[in-house]
């Protein structure tokens, strides 16, 4: 992004064109960020509530804030003997690194509470972890090497206008055909090769009907899938109790639109499957990612340029790990103390020896993102 400033004064932010992958375009959002910086709402000073609860702020210096902060975090500390009675939660604020320069400070105390795993794209990153290991993330700039390009409730020409663009460029330079599987027929699918519609929540079953259909149609090289793949065995045991017709009532999928995708997959090599957010967030969620990446390994498409499944990477960022190994375990006890982020209040609320005493909110906001805030 390139700034643009008068007077000391952000006038204008603006796509930098030197920037191989934006190439000088910005999202809505990205635009809006102005909006932000000069709102005459901003919090720009420390405020204290004259009561708990009143709903009365006054302001006071930073210098105040510092020590009253600090004075009582080190109360808490000398009272509870541990520092597990002080904790954070975090969300992503603009991905900066110095948005997660909390973290670092947290770990530079030593022990302390802190969230564990993040509300928007856990289930699927973990589920990912599990699958791929510390496989790099496919290059979101050769997806014109893919052989086809299947977005699985993902909405980029809303979502991620600049994969858009090169998801377009792939599709009409290349000839790459692009397959939406969605329950909305969605801007994306209106622009796209073929749009299957599918029930909510049931991705991971239509993967396995097409991991079944590659297999008893002798579309794939097996064996070539198990020299390059581990734990296929696993789930080729899970596709025994599988029929077609079962995927396509659960599914909402037709068999010839089952076919179809089956086809993608074997004779388009390499395929690259996009994730959306919203397939990840269903009971059993998880386990659709893994079946969804299973498929990704037995179609072959993994290791290959364009080719492999895109998604968020949780823990890949380098820069983010300067804030980690600050602090280390001794003979008191664990170092950390971690709660589920998507049920952080109520398990928050139960803990003890000893309680949570202090919490410290950044980048987020719990009470308008979170879930089960009553």
């Amino acid at each position: 992004m390139l700034s643009r400033v008068s007077g000391g004064k952000l006038m204008q932010v603006l796509g930098d064109p030197r920037h191989g992958y934006t190439r000088g375009s910005l999202c809505a959002k990205g635009y809006s960020l102005i909006q932000y910086s000069l709102d005459e709402s901003r919090l720009k000073y420390p405020l204290k509530q004259v009561r708990r609860g009143s709903g009365e702020w006054r302001r006071i210096s930073w210098d105040q804030a510092y020590s009253e902060i600090s004075d009582k975090m080190f109360s808490l500390v000398d009272r509870y003997g541990s520092g597990l009675c002080m904790g954070y939660y975090t969300g992503e604020g603009n991905k900066g690194v110095l948005h997660q320069a909390v973290r670092g400070m947290f770990e530079g105390l030593g022990r302390h509470t802190r969230p564990m795993g993040d509300i928007c794209s856990g289930t699927g990153s973990r589920a990912l972890w599990g699958t791929e290991g510390d496989l790099p993330h496919p290059d979101p700039e050769r997806v014109s090497d893919a052989g086809a390009v299947v977005l699985w409730g993902s909405n980029p020409a809303v979502t991620n206008i600049n994969q858009m663009r090169l998801l377009y460029e792939a599709r009409v330079k290349s000839g790459t055909p692009v397959i939406v599987i969605d329950p909305l027929l969605t801007l994306t699918a209106e622009k796209a090769d073929a749009f299957v519609q599918i029930n909510p929540g049931t991705d991971g079953w239509l993967a396995l009907g097409v991991a079944k259909s590659l297999i008893d149609s002798g579309k794939i090289d097996v064996d070539l899938a198990f020299r390059s793949s581990s734990g296929l065995a696993e789930f080729l045991e899970c596709l025994e109790d599988v029929t077609i017709d079962e995927v396509c009532e659960r599914t909402g999928v037709s068999c010839e639109g089952l076919e179809y995708i089956s086809e993608v997959y074997a004779g388009r090599k390499p395929v690259a499957s996009f994730l959306g957010f919203g397939m990840q967030r269903y009971r059993w969620a998880g386990e659709s990612v893994k079946a969804i990446s299973a498929l990704t390994a037995l179609s072959g498409s993994y290791g290959i340029p364009g080719g492999g499944v895109y998604f968020s990477r949780k823990g890949t960022d380098p820069f983010l790990h300067l804030f980690d190994g600050f602090s280390s375990a001794d003979s008191e006890g664990p170092i950390h103390r971690e709660v589920p982020a998507n049920d952080f209040a109520r398990r928050a609320l139960e803990l003890d020896d000893p309680p949570l005493k202090m919490l410290w909110i950044s980048c987020g906001n719990p009470l308008a993102q979170d879930h089960n805030i009553k």
